[in-house]
């Protein structure tokens, strides 16, 4: 009997293995216990495996898988899982901290790097995220850019590199154009106003501004450059310029002088006319050029010539005067007569003829004056005196007249007869004697009485002595002829002299004597003559001080003698002539309200010649206060009069005062303002002078301050105007966070076909600043965010880089599954011998939405063994969402291999058999279950006719493979009983 061992033996694989990578590496190198097999056999199986123990494995899992084989053949699998975990996380490469100017004009800058890049030990790319993308923009300050990458195994890590953005561009001024304005009236200046420049700053924020000039300042004439210059927060500065021309258009206002009439000077036909010269003011202040056609002092003709004074500023601003001068010739003609003509009547004739040569005239104006006369020279001329007269006339109807006298004489005298001589006494009391006698007489050749006429009358009073009596007759020709006779008076009565009054006189300046004066002393007398007269002083001598008496003595001409006498007084009332020092200026002793001066004392002289007492308010050496103290010297002489001098001495306190301020003060602003109300004690000052200095400050303690540093500056004053600054600074610090408000986390699933969502949001913030806080962000509103949960983180900076945070969570959710490409179904034949078959094919493969392959199972591996008939592959992909997506193949396996048939061998029987048998065949089938016998041609024992009869088996395996076994039955000669055993 054939007995078929068809048990598998019964394997014992070890359990599943979990193991970490090897450091480093994509795989792990992992060992176990070989599986075992026991057999009904009692023989161990052969085995084969997938793998070794020690063999590396990658990452995942990996079926290893154990055969074993009995002796029969018979075979038996046993799988266990080696599962290689990835913990190792990669190894990133950051890029260098990056530092970059704002782009022109903006509060940001684009900044472009190489992404950070990373390795990892599975020999992947990780996936990576980052905080920013290269050509984000970013603003000014440092913002960290993050990297976080990830393996496929879900390790993660991160390296971060620094952004700093930094503004150095300058704000952009926007100055008003330059202005054009004429100077307010009457005024050198104009008051300009302007509207104030403005300035731009890429950062978004108002820069600081200050300026040169403030709008509603008076402007010199000319051209002023007015500067402001802005500060942006980073300190960049940028000026802009604009000019301010005052142009002086108001020309200068002339006073020229009055009017000039006046004469030609003598002799000319000119005058040479002076004025004082014409000036101007003006508006300018500076006094403007003039130039003039004529000069003060020029010669002007006759008649009226227009002087005219033109004047310039500095501008080139003109203005005229003119005024007139006349000229008028009032110098009549100069004539020139002939002589005064005396002639005798001609003999035998009362008259006389007469020639002469005619008058002429010249005139200042250079011209012939025109004439007329009364007379022609050759006119007969009687007795007497006759005038002739031209007359001459200039241009100017000035007219002139010369004469000249023509007399005509009769040259024979009268003849007199006088009285004797007399003398008398004066009449009492009296300088003359009343004295009488019988007038003379004369007769004359023309047979006229004679007119006379005499020096004395009788009864005239006569002076004492002798005076001669003249008679003196004269014809009607005035031919005279004289006689005389002497009067003599004596005078016995002595002069009555007149003293002056007593004189009182003050030394003269600056001597001891005085020069004086006085009316002479005078005397009458009876005779009517000033007598003579001596004296002990002359009028005009110099008398010394004191009393002194003056006697005049008179005599008249009669040596009758008298005299008179009065006093001269000489006072000293001439004070001292002190010479004072010179004003003295000084400083104020250091640290003191006083000064010690010192000086020279003042000094006097006296007309007296000798030296003056003195006192004084001060003596050299002594303090002296602030401001302005006269020191008087007072000098007396002997007689009592006294002189002051004075001189000043000024002591200048120049000492500033020494202010003592607060220290600077630190604070933060006010809860929810963009200000600090701060208070402190006010700075205070001591001065040299002892008196507490005035101040001013430029803020008030109190005061709302802004955020930043701002000095307070007070100013203290003291009486004589030194001034003194202190400053401390007030520091206003913003430490309150910017407030801000981040949306809710938001859950979104990827864009179709995506491994993104692009998700939007809104952020909004506050500040007590009330300026916008820069922001930053990891990502941005329309970024595309990767699948899973992702933070976005904001920070916000004010101005005084007070940050504060808000986060929210963006989940991703991948809930698209991946998209499998199975293989094509498979057929294949079994393999040789066996009920199976091990089939190949190309295993599927799966695209994800996230763009990472997704991890796989599968109910069958490529090159497993596969039973009879069909059977289903499936594959199973899961993204790493754990979506999951299946596709399947057919697996067919045909048995087409027919059963094998154990045949007999061909049979010879001799014709003597009765019939024939052999041993029924068997058949075996590849697939292990035997064959039916489905037919056969004869069977064992049947007869066979003699010759050859092929026996035909035929068997049928479950798969209708028909398997033929063939023998031949050949009968010699009769018929036999043969049986074959196979």
């Amino acid at each position: 009997m054939n007995i078929v061992d068809i048990e598998p033996p019964v394997p014992t694989c070890p359990s599943d293995v979990t193991q970490n990578t090897d450091a480093g590496l994509p795989t792990a190198s992992v060992t176990w216990t070989a599986a075992i097999a026991t057999d009904n056999s009692g023989l161990t199986p052969t085995s084969s495996a997938t793998h070794t123990s020690g063999d590396n494995f990658a990452i995942g899992s990996t079926n290893v898988t154990y055969t074993f084989q009995d002796d029969s053949s018979n075979t038996a699998e046993c799988t266990f899982i080696i599962t290689v975990d990835d913990v190792e996380p990669p190894v990133p490469t950051c890029p260098s901290d990056v530092t970059q100017n704002t782009d022109a004009g903006l509060p940001t800058a684009s900044v472009t790097w190489t992404a950070a890049i990373a390795t990892d030990n599975s020999g992947l790319t990780p996936t990576s995220s980052a905080t920013h993308t290269s050509g984000d923009n970013f603003a000014i300050g440092s913002t960290n850019v993050t990297y976080t990458f990830q393996d496929d195994s879900s390790n993660t890590a991160e390296c971060t590199f620094t952004i700093t953005v930094d503004d150095v561009e300058p704000p952009v001024p926007i100055c008003p154009s330059h202005v054009i304005q004429n100077t307010d009236a009457g005024l050198p200046t104009a008051s300009v106003m302007w509207t104030a420049a403005i300035a731009t700053d890429n950062s978004g924020l108002t820069p600081t501004s200050s300026a040169t000039h403030t709008s509603g300042d008076n402007f010199a004439i000319g051209s002023t450059n007015v500067t402001y210059t802005f500060q942006d927060n980073s300190s960049n500065s940028a000026e802009c310029t604009f000019i301010i021309t005052v142009n002086d258009v108001e020309p200068p206002v002339p006073t020229c002088p009055s009017d000039v009439t006046q004469n030609t000077d003598a002799g000319l036909p000119t005058a040479s006319v002076t004025w004082t010269a014409a000036i101007a003011t003006d508006n300018s202040g500076l006094t403007p050029t003039s130039s003039a056609t004529h000069t003060s002092g020029d010669n002007f003709v006759i008649g009226s010539t227009n002087v005219t004074y033109t004047f310039q500023d500095d501008s080139s601003n003109t203005a005229e005067c003119t005024f007139i001068i006349t000229v008028d010739d009032v110098e009549p003609p100069v004539p020139t007569c002939p002589s005064d003509v005396t002639q005798n009547t001609d003999a035998g004739l009362p008259t006389a003829s007469v020639t002469w040569t005619a008058a002429i005239a010249t005139d200042n104006s250079g011209l012939t004056p025109t004439s007329s006369a009364t007379h022609t020279s050759g006119d007969n001329f009687v007795i007497g005196s006759t005038n002739v007269t031209y007359t001459f006339q200039d241009d100017s109807s000035n007219t002139a007249e010369c004469t000249f006298t023509i007399t005509v004489d009769d040259v024979e005298p009268p003849v007199p007869i006088c009285p004797s001589h007399v003398i008398q006494n004066t009449d009492a009391g009296l300088p003359t004697a009343s004295v009488t006698w019988t007038a003379a007489i004369a007769t004359d050749n023309s047979g006229l009485t004679p007119t006379s006429s005499a020096t004395h009358t009788s009864g005239d009073n006569f002076a004492i002595g002798s005076t001669n009596v003249t008679y003196t007759f004269q014809d009607d020709s005035s031919n005279s002829a004289e006689c005389t006779f002497i009067i003599t008076v004596d005078d016995v009565e002595p002069p009555v002299p007149t003293c002056p009054n007593d004189v009182t006189q003050n030394t003269d300046a600056g001597l001891p004597t005085a020069s004086v004066t006085w009316t002479a002393a005078i005397a009458t007398d009876n005779s009517g003559l000033t007598p003579t007269s001596s004296a002990t002083h002359t009028s005009g001598d110099n008398f010394a001080i004191g009393i002194t008496i003056v006697t005049y003595t008179f005599e008249d001409g009669s040596s009758n003698a008298e005299d008179c006498t009065f006093s001269v007084t000489v006072n000293d009332i001439e004070p001292p002539v002190p010479t004072c020092p010179s004003d003295v200026t000084q400083n104020t002793d250091a640290g003191l309200p006083t000064a010690s001066v010192t000086w020279t004392a003042a000094t006097a002289t006296d007309n007296s010649g000798l030296t003056p007492t003195s006192s004084a308010t001060h003596t050299s050496g002594d303090n002296f206060a602030i401001g302005v103290t006269t020191i008087t010297y007072t000098f007396q002489d002997g007689s009592l009069n006294a002189a002051d001098c004075a001189f000043t001495v000024t002591v200048n306190d120049v000492e500033p005062p020494i202010p003592i301020c607060p220290s600077d003060v630190i604070q933060n602003t006010d809860a929810g303002l963009p200000t600090a109300s701060v208070t402190w004690t006010a700075a205070i000052a001591t001065d040299n002078s002892g008196l507490t200095p005035t101040s001013s400050a430029t803020h008030t303690s109190g005061d709302n301050f802004p955020i930043g540093v701002t000095a307070v500056t007070y100013t203290f004053e003291d009486g004589s105007s030194n001034t003194a600054d202190c400053t401390f600074t007030i520091t206003v610090n913003d430490d309150e966070s910017p407030v801000p408000s981040c949306p809710g986390d938001i859950t979104q699933t990827t864009d179709a076909g995506q491994p993104t969502a692009t998700v939007t949001w809104s952020v909004s913030v506050t500040d007590n600043s009330g300026i916008p806080p820069v922001s930053m962000s990891s990502d941005s509103p329309g970024d595309n965010f990767a699948i899973g949960s992702t933070v976005v983180n904001y920070i916000f900076r004010d101005g005084s880089w007070n940050t504060a945070a808000c986060s929210f969570t963006v989940t991703v959710i991948d809930v698209e599954p991946p998209v499998p490409t199975c293989p094509s179904d498979v057929t294949q034949n079994t393999d040789a011998g066996l009920p199976t078959a091990s089939v190949m094919w190309t295993a599927a493969t799966a695209t994800d939405n996230s763009g990472v392959a997704p991890t796989w199972t599968a109910s069958h591996t490529p090159g497993d063994v596969f039973p009879i008939g069909s059977t289903p592959v499936t594959y199973i992909f899961q993204d790493f969402s754990f979506n999951p997506e299946g596709c399947s193949f057919i697996v067919t396996v045909v048995d087409a291999e027919p059963p094998a048939v154990d045949c007999p061998d061909d049979i010879v029987v001799g014709s003597d058999a009765n019939n024939v048998t052999w041993a029924t065949p068997t058949a075996t089938d590849n697939t292990g279950v035997d064959p039916s016998l489905v037919s056969s041609s004869h069977s064992p024992g049947s007869i066979f006719d003699i010759g050859t009869t092929t026996v035909t088996y035929a068997f049928q395996d479950g798969n209708d493979n028909i398997g033929d076994c063939v023998f031949t039955v050949t009968v010699v000669g009769k018929l036999m009983s043969v049986t074959t055993v196979a």
